[in-house]
């Protein structure tokens, strides 16, 4: 448990309760600091807290070092492994790595001694997974965990015990021992992706909304990810000084990533490859700088202060601070446009792939759109391509008219 408490004129005290004396009393560390706003001190909070849970596992390494015949349960390592590798991770990856653990995984294993977990157990919890029910009620057709989620919780146990590996608790990990068939395989699906006369639709509803700062910020949004393949969360965390107007660029180096209704981090992308340069055309650099001057004239009328410049603002304050949109922001937005017009409903990821696609279909390489995209692996970029109608039947034509002067001759 940890919390902030405002002392007042910028001053804030970090409390972190770090568990229980022989008595029963809680035991509590805290630290004073001084910062702009609560959204400022939380982000130290978090930083007091791993700074102890270090010295804590520190601690109980040199008190009582664990040696390689030392019976210890699943549950036991996975603290350890919460505390030596998990803490370090992004904030995102952490708290879903904790959620697949405390949904199914230590439920299975939670008291079982590490060394005695068999190939048969994890045979076993790999079909518990396939019997596993979400969501069912008498209202709700019965379902069950679907490919891909199964192949998260094995690869995370997977990767755990891996771990135990390394760190000498066992001497090999039973999921090595499975066959190539009994591995659970992730099941991606494609995202739809709408073709030339409904996305036709789609961009003059897009352009016959109103000039309000509301809608040009949902327009300036689908564009920018239509026409660049954008990652959402890229696009929340986009700030002025990220766009070059004389060379027409963007440069993404940041990306904001959900982790619950009340807190969402702001890190470096997923890859390396991630961190990039777009170019925008002209009509995406002036929807832009129309937006910059839309939002200026909002925050003189509000009265706020975009301290960190993002270009895409959240319409509420957190914790009395503007934060940017969340990455699912033109998400509901978008469901209606398409029902209100009648096209096939696509989410913002679709956007992306549409990027991608329309941009390979007219001429566009193969590399460019990989690097537009930010994909490490070319073959991640082949996913996101979709056939458009209108491109097979012109392949249609072409073959006909050949194989035609092929039997005249």
């Amino acid at each position: 448990m940890a919390t902030v408490i405002n002392r007042g004129n910028g001053h804030w005290e970090l409390r972190v309760y770090i568990g229980q004396d022989k008595d029963g009393n809680k035991i509590r560390k805290s630290k004073r600091i001084v910062a702009k706003s609560k959204r400022a001190a939380m982000k130290e909070l978090d930083k007091f807290r791993l700074q102890l849970q270090a010295k804590e596992l520190q601690a109980e390494e040199v008190a009582a070092p664990v040696h390689k015949d030392m019976a210890i349960t699943f549950d036991n390592f996975v603290g350890i492994w919460d505390k030596r590798h998990n803490i370090h991770l992004a904030m995102t990856t952490r708290e879903h790595n904790r959620t697949l653990l405390r949904n199914r995984i230590l439920p299975f294993f939670h008291d079982k001694p590490i060394e005695n977990i068999n190939v048969e157990d994890i045979r076993a919890f790999i079909y518990e997974l396939h019997q596993s029910e979400i969501h069912h009620n008498s209202r709700q057709k019965q379902r069950f965990l679907s490919e891909t989620m199964i192949h998260k919780n094995f690869a995370l146990l997977k990767h755990i015990l891996s771990k135990a590996v390394e760190w000498g608790y066992i001497k090999e990990n039973p999921c090595d021992r499975l066959e190539h068939r009994e591995i659970p395989k992730p099941n991606y699906h494609h995202y739809p992706i709408i073709q030339e006369e409904q996305l036709k639709k789609l961009l003059k509803a897009i352009d016959d909304l109103p000039d309000n700062y509301s809608e040009l910020k949902h327009r300036a949004i689908f564009y920018l990810t239509l026409m660049t393949g954008m990652r959402k969360g890229e696009v929340s965390a986009l700030r002025w000084s990220d766009i070059d107007w004389d060379e027409k660029k963007i440069c993404i180096q940041r990306s904001v990533k959900y982790v619950s209704s009340r807190c969402t981090e702001v890190s470096n992308p997923k890859m390396d490859k991630s961190i990039r340069t777009v170019y925008i055309s002209d009509f995406l650099s002036q929807l832009l700088e129309q937006l910059k001057r839309k939002q200026i004239k909002y925050l003189e009328s509000k009265g706020y202060i975009n301290e960190d410049n993002y270009v895409f603002l959240a319409v509420r304050l957190r914790n009395d601070h503007l934060v940017p949109v969340s990455p699912s922001y033109l998400n509901t937005w978008l469901t209606k446009m398409c029902k209100k017009i009648g096209i096939p409903h696509i989410g913002v990821h679709s956007l992306r792939h549409m990027a991608a696609t329309y941009a390979l279909n007219e001429g566009a390489s193969l590399t460019t759109v990989q690097s537009m995209l930010g994909h490490t692996n070319i073959r991640t970029t082949s996913i996101y391509l979709h056939p458009l109608d209108s491109k097979k039947k012109e392949a249609a034509q072409i073959m006909g008219k050949h194989f035609d002067e092929m039997r005249k001759g």
